[in-house]
């Protein structure tokens, strides 16, 4: 995963992380002080434009904007190889979604 894709990542992190929205001011603080990120501002405003784009986040409007991320049709869980298998087992060889993880971790 490249650094541009990483840090995305850490934005909806710090996103889903929060109760309430969030302005720029904040992201690039959490992004900076709480993850050490060396980036500039204007970065941040890039990436929160392009997650807007991606439809990934809502602007609410106001002095100054907010942002909040919207729901996901997707999520990551991290997972060890043996507890993937595990799931695979649970869920039977034939199911969909056995086969998409056995895909996902190169297991035959």
């Amino acid at each position: 995963m490249n650094t541009k894709q990483q840090r995305l990542k850490k934005i909806r992190s710090f996103l889903r992380s929060q109760s309430d929205p969030q302005t720029i001011s904040e992201v690039f603080d959490a992004l900076v002080n709480r993850h050490g990120e060396e980036v500039s501002r204007k970065t941040i405003e890039r990436d929160l434009d392009e997650l807007l784009e991606a439809k990934a986040l809502a602007l609410l409007p106001g002095t100054p904007s907010k942002f909040k991320l919207i729901a996901l049709e997707e999520v990551e869980i991290p997972l060890t190889l043996d507890e993937a298998r595990t799931i695979i087992l649970v869920l039977g060889e034939g199911s969909e979604l056995a086969t998409k993880i056995r895909s996902l971790i190169h297991d035959k």
